[in-house]
């Protein structure tokens, strides 16, 4: 069985014993199942197959499977006219699609994929809708994954270690591009959020910070819960964001002071900002005590667990 989750949930569907048959079933926890050979024949090409081959008959005749009697009983449920039952673990779907594939049971191979194209309608798929896309995309199952990967996007966070480090567990051969991957998407979330947060702290700018004619009317606590945003720090942190992306974490606190140590307009030189609040940050201090917290504030947040841990 494929690795797709950790941790094992109990089943509670009741075994289906069919009434009469001429042939047995043998699971592979010695659970015998008396089942009609002409229905086992019309549902599946396989057990058509197995039943033409076969000498003598079908009355004399026990047939051993490899799967246990739960997966067994689903089968014949999904193959007598009767109504299939709900599929309530993960492990139990994932023998369903098995033992489908396996026998060419068209009937449980269409119940199961409806019901994966549920998404997260399913009350199943809801607990772990990362797992059910796995699952459809380790057999197959094309229509069911695009269903349930836009499930993912909308309700799991890829955007962080510990969510990437759960998806690498889950999917150990592609552990390393995941990885490698996780660690820009992580990296570039981090500094958005320390970046582009204007009205927040360490980017919340001060009322020196900005020219007279930028300043606003009706507020007089300019970027600190108020409504300014200075212009020229959506540059500035754009043109930060930039530079701190491509540098790799032995370079990264090289890079920061590089970028704090240049004077502003060199680092906005290109750009269509202020002149006026440009020449205000040139000489004064407040520059510099912003743009050092906001270094140290990238430092702590790209130094900690949550992204070397991917490393």
């Amino acid at each position: 069985m494929s690795n797709i989750g950790d941790t094992p949930t109990t089943t509670t569907i009741e075994i289906f014993q069919p009434q009469g048959g001429d042939l047995t079933l043998r699971s592979s926890d010695s659970v015998e199942f008396r089942v009609h050979s002409i229905f086992m024949s019309v549902a599946s090409s396989v057990f058509n197959d197995m039943l033409t081959v076969g000498s003598g008959s079908a009355s004399d005749s026990t047939v051993q499977l490899n799967e246990d009697a739960e997966t067994i009983s689903l089968m014949l449920q999904n193959i007598y006219p009767i109504t299939s039952p709900a599929i309530t673990t993960f492990e139990l779907l994932e023998k369903a699609i098995q033992a489908a594939q396996k026998y060419d049971l068209h009937r449980l191979r269409d119940n199961v994929d409806r019901e994966l194209c549920l998404g997260t309608q399913n009350p199943l798929i809801k607990q772990d809708p990362l797992r059910a896309c796995i699952l459809c995309d380790t057999y197959g199952l094309s229509r069911a994954r695009d269903v349930n990967a836009r499930a993912v996007d909308s309700s799991v966070n890829l955007r962080c270690a510990e969510g990437l480090l759960d998806l690498s567990k889950r999917l150990p051969g592609s552990a390393l591009a995941i990885r490698l991957v996780g660690v820009q998407c992580v990296k570039a979330s981090i500094l958005v959020d320390v970046l582009f947060r204007f009205q927040e702290e360490p980017m919340a700018a001060y009322p020196e910070m900005m020219c007279q004619s930028c300043q606003p009317r009706t507020s007089s606590s300019y970027g600190r819960g108020g409504e300014a945003v200075v212009y020229w720090k959506h540059k500035w942190s754009l043109a930060v964001y930039r530079r701190i992306l491509e540098a790799g974490p032995n370079t990264l606190t090289t890079q920061l002071n590089t970028i704090i140590q240049l004077p502003p307009k060199r680092l906005l030189s290109g750009t269509s900002v202020c002149s006026g609040c440009l020449s205000v940050i040139a000489r004064d201090d407040a520059y510099s005590r912003w743009a050092n917290g906001i270094k140290a504030e990238l430092v702590r947040r790209l130094s900690s667990e949550e992204l070397t841990s991917l490393y």
